[in-house]
């Protein structure tokens, strides 16, 4: 948007040096609506950044950067394109999961325990909802939580099924 392209060349001409990457909120477009995930000049994204100072380890989809320097927050806000339908953000959601638990190679059967499968999957939908915020979003925010709360369960029972797999794999070869 055109406040934070501002933003971004004001803060490169005044303090360009002093930064070695800036974190920026997103406005999502979701379901056709926009919701303002993170709070500007708080929260965000590693979106601009100093070459060096920002690497993703490349594992996983989703995986946190790896940062290093000193980061600042800009007041605006990107835009984020990503979930027009529900069939959109399902298939990408497959897609995702698929990619993240072929990369994963060893599985801890610890991981499987009935509890986890309901605990891990709450702590996801309260993070989403409350500490990104999305309650302000109303029911579009509810719903945005609780698929990343099925995006966490949907990713935890694939891991178990290439467990399951791989168990039996090992019990099925005669040497």
């Amino acid at each position: 948007p055109p406040a934070l392209r501002g933003e971004i060349l004001e803060v490169l001409d005044k303090d360009g040096d002093a930064y070695d990457g800036f974190f920026i909120a997103q406005r999502t477009l979701f379901f056709g609506r926009w919701i303002m995930e993170g709070v500007p000049g708080k929260s965000g994204r590693e979106k601009l950044f100093r070459r060096g100072h920002f690497r993703y380890p490349g594992k996983h989809m989703h995986e946190p950067a790896q940062i290093t320097g000193r980061w600042g927050y800009l007041r605006n806000y990107y835009l984020h394109y990503s979930h027009p339908t529900v069939s959109g953000w399902l298939a990408k959601m497959n897609y995702y999961t698929d990619h993240d638990v072929a990369q994963t190679e060893a599985i801890d059967p610890k991981l499987f325990r009935w509890y986890r499968f309901i605990s891990y999957p709450a702590k996801v939908f309260r993070y989403h909802y409350f500490t990104v915020g999305l309650r302000r979003e109303g029911f579009h925010g509810y719903v945005l939580s609780l698929l990343h709360a099925i995006y966490a369960l949907v990713e935890k029972i694939k891991l178990w099924e290439k467990y399951c797999q791989a168990s039996r794999a090992l019990k099925d070869d005669p040497d």
